[in-house]
């Protein structure tokens, strides 16, 4: 990992941390399960909000080894050209 995109990281990270809290997004969110009186059964809600976010997680872990296996089949493909040689041919470098 670059330094550059260390830095972007970090500083987009204090960013959504620094906004989350400015703007008490975390207490608008646990309002949801603790304010409305409109639902009925709050532990459906959260029962419903944990099983979402094990699949979210789910689904990044799986991610990765089909972006490796991709980035491996890319490699094979017989045909690669750098960006400095399509340049090259269009007559744009």
């Amino acid at each position: 990992m670059s330094s550059a995109s260390l830095v972007f990281l970090l500083t987009f990270s204090f960013l959504i941390g620094y906004l989350f809290s400015y703007l008490n997004f975390f207490q608008a969110f646990a309002s949801i399960f603790t304010d409305y009186s409109s639902i009925q059964n709050k532990h459906n809600l959260l029962y419903t909000f944990i099983f979402l976010t094990v699949c979210f997680i789910l689904i990044v872990i799986l991610v990765k080894p089909l972006t490796k296996e991709e980035a491996k089949r890319s490699k094979e493909y017989p045909f690669q050209t750098s960006a400095r040689e399509q340049l090259a041919r269009r007559g744009s470098f």
